[in-house]
């Protein structure tokens, strides 16, 4: 999958979490991490984002997924570290 494939896949299953599933999971999964697979918009549970691949691929092992965390705008945070040499 290429770049321009990876971003539709994101923005459908932000859309499939937007307008059917942001409502229930953050009600009651707040926190937890969110597989989405976007042809057939069913989705994974984990406490993490590879406990939420893995319960996926167990369903549907040659799809991809995208994975967000319940309630909060990125799954993970990366910072930058600084390294004196």
């Amino acid at each position: 999958m290429g770049e321009n494939g990876h971003k539709a896949l994101a923005v459908k299953a932000r859309m499939i979490y937007s307008q059917r599933l942001k409502q229930t999971l953050e009600a009651s999964c707040y926190g937890q991490f969110v597989a989405i697979e976007v042809d057939s918009g069913d989705y994974f549970l984990g406490s993490t984002p590879l406990e939420a691949i893995k319960n996926g691929k167990a369903k549907y092992p040659e799809k991809a997924f995208h994975v967000m965390k319940v309630g909060y705008k990125a799954a993970v945070l990366l910072k930058r570290w600084r390294v004196k040499w």
